[in-house]
């Protein structure tokens, strides 16, 4: 066996395949490798194999400064018109792959960029400063992982060999502006192109909070303070818990005064009676009456001091646990329920866009509480009436969710997605704009 020696290579190989009970055998050259081959009568000559040095005067054309400028400049085109694909895990598989070919490379110290473009035809290109952009297209078509790494290291290819830099080699220093424009119109128009006349899914993006199905407002029952709360907003409590407690002192003296009254009223009727004094019996049972009525009206008031959840339910709004001995007045609300796992999505959409959605739409909500997990959800209804913030106007969609986590609770904010068929890239892009000439074109033609 026959190693040309590369330093760390010829060490492992040799530590491998003298294991394996071979004479090691090392040459400086491939030309020496087969000599001694031919000499020691070898089945086999392992070469270390690589692309040939041709040398080059390219960088007299474009600098190393050069091609990188022009790959940053390239890259913000391509993501200028969202053309990048930029999911985490295509990206961790297309660098995973392409860097395993760069080690493999004459110049693995060579720095690459690796993009994936939302292109469906299949192509590959590079270009200078590393830049190796491969269209989804090919992944989807190829058959195997090994004809999408022939590709990329082809292209990787190009760059280490400086393919584009050669072609421009000949042309004079005040010329490279020109070439570089050429070469980026070419390759970005070329892929910006083929990616805005095709179709593709359209969705409209709105903010979005989730609401309880039904919300009940607990009030204040008279004027009063606040003695003391029990629960904050996102607390979940029972049917019949306290939630909060006014003050009842006044109320409890006023029924024991009331109490007393009570017990002389009854002790002046049981004196009338004994004497048989009808008229002063009739007066006293009257009074006595009367007292009875007002603490059943006080009694009615002290349990309405205190604030009971109507339903099992979550604390939307309401926190007043260090708002001891604050005044309320009669009606005022103080806490705000909604019920637990009923629960509808409220959407505020652009009214520009509202023409594209339909009852019956599906789409996909992301919660800033919990990015990481899509919940889907179904449009119910699409509000008559518009809201302004900002000076915008927004359309409210009320919409169902489907299978909602144990996690996601009223109140949570986030984005979604509602699907809206489909359209060409150049199409979406241009919409509003193509709307507003048209409404301009009639308010000032009527055309």
């Amino acid at each position: 066996l026959i190693v040309e020696d590369d330093g760390d290579l010829a060490e492992l190989l040799e530590a491998h395949f003298t294991t394996e009970k071979y004479d090691v055998l090392t040459a400086d050259r491939g030309a020496e490798a087969l000599e001694i081959a031919r000499e020691e009568h070898l089945d086999l000559a392992l070469l270390d194999i690589r692309l040939p040095d041709i040398g080059s005067s390219a960088g007299a054309v474009l600098s190393r400064q050069d091609e990188q400028e022009y790959a940053k400049e390239l890259m913000r085109q391509l993501r200028k018109y969202q053309l990048v694909v930029e999911d985490p895990l295509l990206v961790e598989y297309l660098d995973t792959l392409a860097y395993r070919l760069v080690e493999a490379s004459d110049r693995p110290s060579t720095e690459f960029t690796f993009v994936l473009l939302n292109i469906p035809v299949v192509n590959a290109f590079a270009t200078p400063g590393g830049v190796v952009a491969v269209h989804t297209g090919l992944i989807l078509e190829a058959r195997s992982e090994s004809e999408v790494a022939a590709v990329i290291a082809h292209e990787i290819a190009h760059v280490t060999q400086h393919h584009i830099a050669r072609r421009v080699e000949g042309a004079t220093l005040d010329q490279i502006p020109i070439l570089l424009g050429m070469v980026g119109a070419i390759l970005a128009g070329g892929a910006l192109l083929a990616g805005l006349l095709i179709p593709a899914d359209r969705t409209v993006t709105a903010e979005a909070r989730i609401e309880g199905e039904i919300q009940r407002a607990l009030v204040a029952p008279a004027d009063g303070y606040i003695e003391k709360a029990f629960v904050r907003p996102g607390d979940a409590v029972r049917e019949g818990e306290v939630l909060l407690q006014l003050a009842d002192r006044d109320l409890k003296l006023e029924r024991r005064r009331l109490e007393s009254e009570l017990a002389q009223y009854r002790n002046a009727f049981a004196a009338a009676q004994s004497q048989a004094d009808r008229s002063q019996m009739v007066v006293s049972d009257a009074r006595a009456e009367e007292a009875d009525a007002r603490i059943a009206l006080i009694d009615h008031q002290l349990e309405r001091s205190l604030l009971r959840a109507p339903m099992d339910s979550i604390v939307l709004t309401g926190d007043l646990d260090q708002a001891q001995g604050t005044p309320v007045a009669r009606g005022e609300v103080l806490l705000v329920v909604a019920p637990r796992s009923r629960y509808r999505l409220m959407i505020e959409v652009d009214e520009r866009d509202i023409g594209l959605l339909a009852r019956g739409a599906r789409g996909e909500l992301a919660l800033a509480a919990l990015p990481e997990r899509g919940i889907a959800f179904e449009v119910k209804r699409i509000m008559p009436v518009t809201t302004e913030r900002e000076g915008r106007h927004f359309v409210a969609v009320e919409a169902e969710l489907q299978a909602p986590p144990a996690a996601a609770q009223p109140g949570m904010r986030g984005y979604a997605r509602i699907e809206a068929g489909s359209e060409a890239l150049l199409g979406q892009m241009t919409r509003r704009v193509r709307a507003w000439l048209g409404l301009e074109l009639w308010a000032r033609t009527g055309l």
